[in-house]
């Protein structure tokens, strides 16, 4: 039996920047408010019928554009659900900040860093590190109890090498964690921003160095190496594998119901159809639960636990969720293929 569920739920796509690698490829709308209400009342039904916790990621777009963040995490707080704010930083002040941290349920709030200052506004625009980074600083000024701030790396070919950048500058503005996960090439990004599988491993050997130097730097910003692949790092994080349309999904701007944002398969709009419904009669939903273990990845050790890593990836550039993560340095048929 499932006792947590975890939802992103994209509440409007107007955003105030236009990143390289955006998934979006539209923006400017926000969700009304009679359909933020109609989805916080699916997702405290769904809650209720599986008698399980729920936790919900708030993102956009640009979420803290919306006229009705505030609307939504009063939803949130009746409903008992916890949740986290994923935002670029750059439009929290002090009147933002100190509005958020008296939410008692907000676990987290994550901001986007692509490597240092140069490389991060190339990719983000002129100015928006120090605003993302100045914002951070703020939630950690009004956070009586000690909000956690993450930090997410969106890697690609572009922005791999600007890795340990990027922590450095994590640990210099005393940013709690610190993660990454690779472009996924929808919207805004194309297939030649996705890195290939012998850069994948260079990546993820620096991202080990990273993780290893914070340690012994006793940082207070935390390296987490807990993604597709990153097992390869043999930090203590375990196995990932993708959880998506089990016990992860997404709602969009347009109350549409998705396994991911990363993986913008349309399983039903709910407008028209129950969430419990959807999660239980949906032919993509249940052929994501039985956990597929990819062809390719026969004969690996970690087949049954990672299952095939990063299947929006897949799926972006295979047009199968079911097949090998693109990336994969490590399955024997890529291994065979060097020989």
């Amino acid at each position: 039996m499932i006792s947590k569920f975890l939802f992103q739920w994209h509440i409007t796509s107007a955003c105030n920047l236009r990143c390289k690698h955006c998934y979006q490829s539209a923006y400017g709308r926000h969700t009304s408010i009679d359909d933020l209400k109609l989805a916080s009342e699916q997702l405290s039904r769904f809650k209720r019928y599986y008698n399980a916790s729920a936790h919900v990621n708030l993102t956009g777009g640009e979420p803290l554009l919306s006229p009705y963040i505030y609307d939504v995490l009063d939803m949130l707080t009746e409903n008992e659900m916890t949740f986290g704010l994923l935002t670029n930083g750059t439009l929290i002040d002090e009147i933002t900040a100190k509005r958020l941290c008296s939410y008692k349920k907000l676990t987290y709030v994550q901001i986007s860093i692509d490597g240092g200052e140069a490389m991060h506004d190339s990719i983000r625009g002129e100015g928006n590190y120090s605003k993302a980074m100045h914002g951070a600083s703020l939630i950690r000024k009004y956070s009586k109890r000690r909000i956690p701030v993450y930090a997410s790396f969106t890697a690609h070919k572009n922005n791999m090498d600007a890795l340990h950048d990027a922590v450095e500058a994590c640990r210099k503005n005393k940013i709690d964690f610190f993660w990454t996960d690779r472009l996924i090439p929808f919207g805004q990004a194309d297939s030649e921003m996705c890195m290939s599988p012998d850069e994948v491993k260079r990546f993820l050997d620096d991202l080990s160095s990273e993780a290893s130097r914070n340690r012994r730097l006793f940082s207070n910003t935390f390296v987490k190496t807990g993604r597709a692949l990153q097992f390869y790092c043999n930090c203590g994080f375990g196995v990932y594998h993708c959880e998506a349309g089990d016990t992860f999904f997404t709602i969009d701007e347009d109350l549409q119901l998705l396994p991911c944002r990363r993986m913008p398969i349309k399983i039903g709009d709910l407008h028209e159809d129950e969430l419990v419904n959807l999660y239980q009669q949906s032919d993509i939903l249940g052929k994501l639960r039985l956990h597929r273990i990819p062809d390719d990845c026969k004969g690996c050790l970690y087949e049954y636990s990672c299952r095939g890593g990063l299947k929006c990836l897949a799926y972006a550039l295979n047009g199968d969720f079911d097949t090998i993560d693109p990336g994969c340095f490590m399955s024997p048929a890529f291994k065979s293929a060097r020989l």
